[in-house]
């Protein structure tokens, strides 16, 4: 997948720009503050519906501007084109493609595929359990939508639950069979794609570096010994007194956690920094080749601050791994730190109007 052209109007510090892409590397030069990063969340907030910096639409529109609209136009590998628009006027936000508007994020995901590499990524590895949740969802969700159906569901029906156990209404126990019915389906797939994550780290590990890198991950599903969704009712009910006291569901996959482990040693607990970052960049390089593999589509990757967060060895080498493996764009405060990689350079002061054009 590739996205061949790109619109943005009163977008963070952009009041107006027009960019095309070509399907290789795109490399986006400029000082910090400049708007590099900026343009790979306009990229970001089109495949995915919403920001990977923040909550909070209001955040995105630029000083002065009365809201904001960007529109990208994505090519799948099999040459379908499709025109995706994003814009938030007056509080609304809207999501189109190719003219119909969206409901729900949901209905976009999966079809649009990019994957962001960040320098805050180690918090992956020894951040709170709900960033690794949420990180393994979306990748799970973006190559099975019964997964991601479930997980919609489950935490519909997970709010209804705790809603009642908030007023201390007996009522709660109506939500338990459909609950666990969800949870032990989420549980089962997530177990699965964790063994098949891990195998893909390893074979990136390995395909970089030359050998092993004993990788593995142990999830945690948050209800303990489940075998089926009867287990997993029966966990409930035992759980009831405690759920009624603290007037919220205390177990299930809302709780859980994926474990990353090298060598049997919890990276998390007693890995250097050096390979907490290695770990998290092997991590979205996998994310890349399961997505890839599982929807015979290569997602586009976005990598900000090129990865400056490994040494300049390493740097080079993962970029270099990476550059053929579909559209990528980086960004750099020089082109001189793209770690050797060549590509189509933008000089984003221009664009922004901080420098002026040479023609």
């Amino acid at each position: 997948m590739t996205i061949s052209s790109l619109t943005l109007r009163g977008f963070r510090n952009y009041s107006t720009a027009d960019l095309s892409f070509e399907p290789g590397v795109t490399i986006l030069t400029g000082d910090n503050g400049s708007g590099k990063t900026n343009l790979l969340e306009a990229i970001h907030l089109l495949a995915d519906g919403r920001s990977f910096r923040t909550a909070r639409d209001e955040r995105l529109v630029k000083n002065g501007e009365p809201g904001y609209y960007v529109k990208g136009v994505f090519i799948s590998d099999n040459g379908d084109e499709r025109r995706v628009e994003v814009s938030s006027f007056d509080k609304v936000k809207r999501v189109a493609v190719d003219g119909k508007e969206v409901r729900t994020r949901r209905e976009i995901i999966g079809r649009f595929l990019a994957v962001v590499f960040l320098p805050a990524d180690v918090s992956l590895i020894d951040g709170e359990p709900s960033r690794r949740r949420d990180f393994f969802n979306m990748l799970i969700s973006n190559v099975d939508a019964a997964y991601l159906a479930a997980l919609v569901e489950y935490y519909g029906v997970l709010k209804h639950r705790n809603a009642a156990l908030k007023v201390q209404s007996p009522d709660y126990t109506v939500f338990d069979d459909r609950l666990a019915e969800l949870g032990y389906f989420i549980i089962e797939r997530a177990n699965a794609y964790a063994e098949i994550i891990a195998r893909s780290m390893n074979d990136s590990f390995t395909a970089l570096f030359g050998t092993a890198g004993g990788y593995a991950i142990r999830y945690e599903n948050g209800a303990g010994d489940i075998t089926s969704a009867d287990s997993f009712a029966a966990r409930l009910k035992a759980q009831a007194g405690r759920d009624v006291k603290m007037r919220t569901t205390s177990i299930g996959p809302q709780r859980g956690d994926f474990r990353l482990f090298a060598h049997d040693t919890e990276i998390r607990h007693f890995s250097s920094q050096g390979e907490k970052r290695l770990a998290a960049v092997i991590m979205n390089i996998a994310r890349q080749s399961v997505i890839a593999r599982e929807r015979n589509e290569r997602p586009i990757l976005l990598i900000d601050d090129a990865l400056l967060e490994l040494d300049a060895p390493r740097r080079a080498r993962v970029l270099d791994y990476m550059k053929d493996r579909g559209q990528m764009f980086i960004t750099v405060t020089d082109v001189s730190r793209a770690g050797g990689v060549s590509g189509t350079v933008i000089d984003v002061p221009v664009i922004t109007g901080l420098l002026p054009r040479i023609i």
